[in-house]
């Protein structure tokens, strides 16, 4: 059974692991509702109650999703469930680094432990482990975007190109990250 690991390893100088959306959603940082220097500090709170993004796991265990599973499954074998296949994750949850599509139904998610979080604060800024302390100091808005990219933190403001990569790469396509005709066929939105 191939386990899978929040560790994410594309991130520059190999350091980075997730650290889940909590980290991010304290009322001191972007859970609060508070506004200091112009800056909205309620980035958590929207997208827990209005982004999608948020509910992309719980989308996984939907009546379409195992409909989906059901039609994409080899003739009289049992459908994997798409909160185990590689082809649903790399898109439904927070990883940096595509998981490895597998033939059978020995992919397992039970030492991942931000899955439930679905795409969250990590997908875009990359795995927090690396940035975050320094990310609460006043020093952070200091730094460069070069001494930011050294830590693992993506940039999502100052560089649309970036920002529309990260969201193409799903929405579109990317390495290991295909909406292709057979999900299509089985039920997936364009």
């Amino acid at each position: 059974v191939a386990q899978l690991s929040p560790r994410v390893s594309g991130v520059p100088g190999g350091i980075g692991n997730l650290v889940g959306a909590n980290s991010c959603a304290a009322s001191s940082c972007h859970g609060g509702g508070r506004i200091s220097e112009d800056l909205s500090f309620a980035a958590s709170q929207i997208w827990q109650r209005r982004d999608p993004h948020a509910r992309a796991w719980q989308s996984l265990t939907q009546p379409l999703a195992l409909e989906m599973m059901r039609r994409l499954a080899a003739p009289g074998s049992e459908p994997m469930l798409a909160t185990e296949d590689a082809r649903c994750l790399n898109c439904h949850v927070t990883t940096d680094v595509p998981y490895p599509l597998v033939a059978d139904s020995g992919l397992s998610v039970a030492g991942a432990v931000h899955h439930r979080d679905g795409v969250s604060c990590e997908s875009c800024h990359g795995a927090a482990s690396g940035w975050l302390a320094e990310h609460t100091t006043a020093e952070w808005r200091e730094y460069s975007a070069e001494r930011k990219a050294e830590l693992g933190y993506i940039d999502t403001t100052g560089d649309l190109l970036r920002r529309a990569q990260i969201c193409a790469d799903c929405h579109i396509g990317g390495a290991g990250k295909d909406v292709n005709h057979d999900l299509i066929a089985a039920g997936h939105p364009r």
